[in-house]
């Protein structure tokens, strides 16, 4: 099985399945987004996500709300994807991550404002 499916099958399972309990595993990951690890200050915004496949991979999207600023919760992202193996550049209302075939968006209009909502997106690269 390719590393892409592979990737989406766990993805799948994941939103099927629930999160991992913390005695299975060391590190938390995102509801819905198994290779992104939880990152202190995040909560997924009930009902505001949306999964689905297209020919060239799947989509995925999460809205979520931070504790603090974007710019900080971009940090802890870079840092925690990184370590993950994703290549990331950060641009002031982004953080873009990837990985094989797959791209990560994380974006907030305004990233300076406190306690606010940021977008993250799962996407193929094109």
């Amino acid at each position: 099985m390719k590393t892409t499916h592979k990737f989406f099958a766990l993805l799948i399972t994941w939103l099927l399945l629930g999160p991992v309990s913390a005695q299975e595993t060391e590190q938390q990951f995102l509801d819905g987004f198994p290779d992104v690890p939880l990152v202190a200050g995040i909560r997924g915004v009930e009902g505001e996500s949306v999964l689905f496949d297209t020919p060239s991979g799947t989509i995925a999207e999460v809205k979520l709300t931070i504790e603090g600023d974007a710019d900080h919760v971009f940090d802890n992202f870079f840092e925690a994807l990184v370590a993950l193996g994703w290549d990331c550049g950060k641009k002031p209302q982004a953080l873009t991550c990837t990985r094989e075939k797959n791209r990560l968006v994380f974006f907030d209009a305004e990233p300076s404002r406190k306690n606010g909502t940021i977008i993250l997106r799962l996407e193929p690269v094109k």
